[in-house]
């Protein structure tokens, strides 16, 4: 949710932003953390809209600033602990460009869809998002110490007039060593759902009434996989994935102007460790 909602994606692989963490543990089961990051890791000024990515490194404080914080709670991670282990997580990030573009009006209060509209969306000053997380262990096999089932939560808010994504919640369970004989391996199932925001889907409703044609309005995406991943050897693990995406992108066209049909999506992945 975050990528769709921050300028290039936010500072996330595969593009590096300079950045400065702290974290103060203040008890053994709850700790605070907080980072700053360059705002624009493209090195530009802290627009969402869709620009080309740069090449090489880029090492720029020309979009502000990315803050993040969150506190977290960590109950039951000793390894003598009675109860079940979990992390728990409440956090918030702003970030201080001036420069998000509307998703609905241009700089003269038309839609962005007016034929008498200039193209320049609306700028914002600041964005903002709350989120929270939960990972639980829900059983664990007697006399082990992975093995079990497991499950996790997440849900993220933005402002709706400036953000693509307003609101997303995933969630899931996985279970590691169901199969005899192979403890280590995970099989999992999860759904993630995205929601478009109401001032885009605004613009679609008037992009159907100023073209006086049939015009989709985006509502939502909705993923659904399932994954299992093989510990085939200390240093060698293989993953298979399976994804069932509802409504790509939200239900926009394609280049033929036809909807877009949900699509499966499969695979697989390898990992070595030395």
């Amino acid at each position: 949710m975050f990528g769709a909602d921050l300028p290039v994606g936010g500072p996330s692989y595969p593009i590096p932003a300079p950045a400065v963490r702290l974290r103060v543990k203040p008890t053994d089961t709850v700790y605070v953390q907080a980072a700053v990051f360059s705002g624009d890791p493209s090195g530009g000024n802290g627009s969402n809209q869709p620009i080309d990515l740069p090449k090489g490194t880029v090492f720029s404080f020309r979009g502000g600033a990315f803050f993040i914080s969150e506190i977290v709670y960590t109950p039951n991670q000793e390894k003598d602990a009675k109860g079940l282990p979990g992390t728990y997580k409440l956090g918030a990030w702003y970030h201080t460009s001036h420069r998000f573009g509307d998703q609905r009006f241009d700089t003269l209060g038309f839609s962005l869809a007016h034929p008498a509209s200039n193209g320049m969306p609306r700028e914002h000053a600041g964005n903002w998002a709350l989120y929270a997380a939960l990972d639980q262990t829900l059983f664990r096999v007697p006399g082990t110490d992975d093995q079990g089932l497991s499950g996790f939560l997440r849900v993220a808010g933005t402002p709706d007039d400036r953000n693509l994504i307003n609101f997303y919640i995933d969630g899931g369970l996985v279970y590691t060593g169901l199969i005899p004989g192979r403890p280590k391996n995970k099989i999992g199932i999860a759904a993630a759902h995205a929601r478009i925001s109401d001032s885009a889907r605004g613009l679609d409703r008037d992009t159907a009434i100023f073209t006086i044609a049939p015009f989709p309005q985006r509502k939502a995406e909705t993923a659904i996989e399932a994954i299992y991943r093989a510990q085939l050897a200390p240093w060698w693990v293989m993953q298979a994935d399976l994804q069932y995406i509802i409504r790509p992108s939200g239900g926009v066209l394609n280049d033929h102007g036809n909807p877009r049909r949900n699509a499966w999506v499969v695979g697989l992945r390898s990992a070595l460790s030395f």
